[in-house]
């Protein structure tokens, strides 16, 4: 069964970390993948519950060391907070945990959704934002406690999703 995330990182000559939400065949299936050439010094996968038929979901945490600090990167793909909203609050309870981090996944939730006013109270800036993007995104890259040097993406390609990054420093 070919891997989208380990094809992506031979492809892109970097690290990948798979973090699959469920099995099939007894095989990963499914899941959210990290792409980097910054190492990774600890990472933790949780659940996030409840889930309701097969939209399992997880968030997962890395850390990573730039300049000699910290910096905690979270992905995660979420339900809409419509059906499940425990999920969602899960994930902003982390983000707000620590000073530097990025949170990056797919929200299912668009720009000036109600869910995304608690992000107003805790200094976040929105690089997927300011990479422009079609309208209606529903995918996120959320930045904590650093500085936003360059945010750019791709449209849709292989993938139901445009490709987003950022470049970000202290």
């Amino acid at each position: 069964m070919d891997n989208q995330a380990y094809t992506l990182s031979e492809k892109l000559d970097c690290a990948v970390h798979f973090a699959p939400t469920r099995r099939r065949c007894l095989l990963p299936n499914r899941g959210n993948a990290l792409l980097t050439r910054i190492p990774v010094e600890h990472w933790y996968r949780e659940p996030l519950l409840p889930t309701t038929g097969r939209g399992y979901r997880n968030l997962t945490r890395y850390e990573v060391s730039m300049n000699g600090k910290t910096v905690h990167v979270l992905n995660t793909h979420l339900s809409h907070p419509d059906r499940q909203r425990h999920p969602f609050e899960q994930v902003l309870d982390v983000f707000e945990q620590y000073d530097h981090a990025i949170l990056l996944g797919d929200f299912n939730v668009e720009v000036g959704h109600e869910c995304l006013d608690r992000l107003q109270t805790f200094a976040v800036q929105d690089a997927a934002g300011l990479a422009g993007g079609p309208p209606g995104r529903v995918d996120w890259l959320l930045v904590r406690g650093l500085k936003i040097i360059d945010a750019w993406h791709t449209p849709t390609g292989p993938s139901d999703h445009p490709f987003y990054a950022a470049r970000v420093s202290f």
